[in-house]
């Protein structure tokens, strides 16, 4: 049986098909006609007058491109079309002395074959019974046949021709019918195929999805309970034990973002998302994360920002800093001496879209001149022979996908034992100027990157110290964590299992923030978003959604309900650190204003 989605899409195609089919035919005629009007004049002697009906049919064809063009239905214009087709043949074949030349019924086949570009199966049955009483016609009845002297010179040899051209039009008939039904056949076929291959892809997705929201939850809890020891008082071998397992658990949460981004990828969910970003914050941010890795590799860590680059960008920030954090990550990987540039430069070209490219240069151990093959492809490492540098190998093909999203390229150059220069280009807008009195505190963005660690010594003095944090969440771990990050930081906690139970704490206490999952069993956290923010007494409470899924939707929706910010699981002590500071520093700014 064919699918419905088959015969949509075989109708759909056919239309579009058609009208191509109908406009190169009538530009085909016009222009044959006129060149066979001319040879006529000018090759055989003919006389203009015999040769005028001919450039006439020329002219006339060319009207029904223009028909379609001005928006006149395509199956009026092809009626006409076909109509027009049928009579000029037949009109070419009339003689002074009256009557058809049969022969020219000879022509008829081929409208069955146009027929069926232009109609369905019962047009092509149509077309076939009128071109058969047409043949008949024209070589039975003297009042439609031409004299025999210009015809044929016997009725014997009229019905042979009749026959031969009924035999003609039937086999173009079936022809045509069959090559239909079989090119119907093979869509739906096709179209059954994409659609088992959409929903293999979907359920690809739904699964990693789902793994990774499972898989998150213990992650947080190792690289939690990792991150609250390192600020303990340890002896240097436990100290040392316990980096071990927050670098494991940090490669392990590397890999598992990777493999998701790559599924949104692939199943066209990756979204942009461009908005105001300083750009002197994001080289800064740069900077503080790469800059004391280098350095304790021993590597020079240089940057070199162009004076004409704008202050601010609409650009996607959590794609781009994740695309350079990617080329920096890499760089510094195949690097084990001399120095990692980071360039950037604004780039404006006359008729084409203004540009940031960020250049990233090592002196590594680059890579072969057949690498260019292989160096995007997913799953793929071009040193792969070396089992010391490990990795996904998902990273650049991720970093690419990424940058034609956002109207850019990757691209690179290299010599082996020399080093590598990836260039990574985006499109971007200069950001309109904004009046910081005017500012929305609650357009906070994402503050979880990866790879960050520890805190800053230099920024422990915030209001923490001396903050009452509601913990809500289902699971008894992921509050264990929360709980001890926030108090290494010197805030006051409370905890709650659902939302409901959050909802009636903070009507009976005060609370400086909330930080709540997003997934709960019994009352979701958007649910309890929604009322916190319903109620008077709780609606001026910063309130961060924690997540597991990596969905960008599921994260505006988060923030159009009023949530101050969204971090994703498993975060690290920096991370919260940095995001309680944000909403510290925001929240006094409101209080200025």
């Amino acid at each position: 049986m064919e699918s419905q989605d088959g015969t949509d899409d075989f109708e759909a195609g056919r239309v579009g098909f058609s009208r191509k089919i109908l406009v190169w035919s009538s530009l085909t005629i016009a222009i044959s006609a006129s060149i066979s009007g001319m040879l006529l004049v000018f090759a055989v002697g003919s006389t203009p007058e015999r040769v005028l009906p001919t450039l006439y049919t020329a002219v006339l064809f060319l009207i029904f491109p223009m028909l379609l063009r001005i928006g006149v239905r395509f199956r009026y214009v092809r009626d006409a079309f076909f109509t027009f087709s049928l009579l000029a043949v037949l009109g070419l074949g009339l003689q002074g002395e009256g009557g058809i030349v049969s022969g020219y019924a000879s022509y008829l086949p081929i409208f069955i074959c146009l027929s069926g570009m232009l109609y369905r199966t019962r047009g092509v049955v149509v077309v076939a019974v009128l071109s058969a009483l047409i043949v008949i016609a024209t070589g039975t009845s003297d009042a439609l046949r031409a004299p025999f002297e210009i015809a044929m010179p016997t009725g014997s040899d009229v019905m042979t021709t009749v026959s031969r051209q009924m035999v003609g039009i039937g086999f173009a008939a079936i022809l045509v019918i069959v090559a239909m039904r079989i090119f119907k056949d093979l869509l739906a076929r096709l179209s059954a195929a994409r659609d088992e291959a959409r929903a293999i892809s979907e359920a690809k997705s739904n699964f990693l999805a789902g793994l990774g929201h499972e898989v998150r939850t213990p992650l947080n809890a190792i690289i939690g309970m990792a991150e609250i020891l390192k600020t303990e008082d340890l002896k240097p071998e436990q100290r040392q034990k316990v980096e071990t397992i927050t670098n494991a658990g940090g490669a392990l949460l590397e890999m598992m973002n990777d493999i998701l981004d790559s599924a949104q990828i692939e199943a066209t969910r990756m979204t942009i998302n461009p908005q105001r970003q300083e750009m002197a914050d994001l080289f800064e941010g740069f900077l503080r994360l790469w800059a004391p890795i280098a350095e304790q590799k021993g590597i020079a860590f240089r940057m070199e920002i162009a004076d004409d680059i704008p202050d601010a960008l609409l650009i996607d920030p959590q794609r781009t800093r994740q695309c350079v954090n990617n080329l920096l990550s890499n760089a510094l990987k195949f690097t084990s001496e001399g120095s990692i540039r980071l360039i950037a430069r604004w780039d404006v070209r006359p008729g084409s879209p203004t540009r940031l490219v960020i250049e990233v240069q090592d002196t590594g151990i680059g890579m072969p001149a057949d690498a260019a093959e292989r160096v995007f492809a997913p799953f793929e490492q071009v040193h792969k022979s070396d089992g010391s540098y490990g990795g996904s190998g998902l990273g650049l093909s991720i970093t690419r996908s990424l940058a034609k999203l956002m109207k850019g390229d990757l691209t690179f150059k290299s010599v082996q034992g020399e080093g590598t220069i990836f260039t990574l280009t985006i499109a971007a807008e200069p950001a309109p100027e904004v009046d910081e009195d005017m500012l929305d505190i609650s357009a906070i963005t994402r503050t979880t990157h990866r790879g960050e660690t520890g805190v800053d010594d230099r920024d422990t003095d915030t209001w923490t110290s001396n903050a009452h944090v509601l913990v809500v969440d289902d699971v008894e771990t992921n509050r264990f964590v929360a709980t001890g990050y926030l108090s290494t930081l010197g805030a006051r906690v409370t905890e709650a299992e659902n939302g409901q139970e959050a909802l009636d704490l903070a009507l009976s206490q005060s609370f400086d923030l909330i930080l709540m999952d997003r997934h709960m069993p019994e009352t979701d956290g958007l649910w309890a978003l929604k009322r916190f923010k319903m109620h008077p007494k709780t609606q001026n409470i910063p309130i961060v959604l924690v997540t597991a899924g990596t969905s960008e939707e599921d994260a505006r929706l988060c923030r159009e309900h009023g949530a101050s910010d969204v971090m994703l699981k498993p975060f690290t002590l920096s991370a919260l650190h940095k995001l309680l500071r944000k909403l510290d520093t925001d929240a006094s700014d409101a209080c200025v204003r």
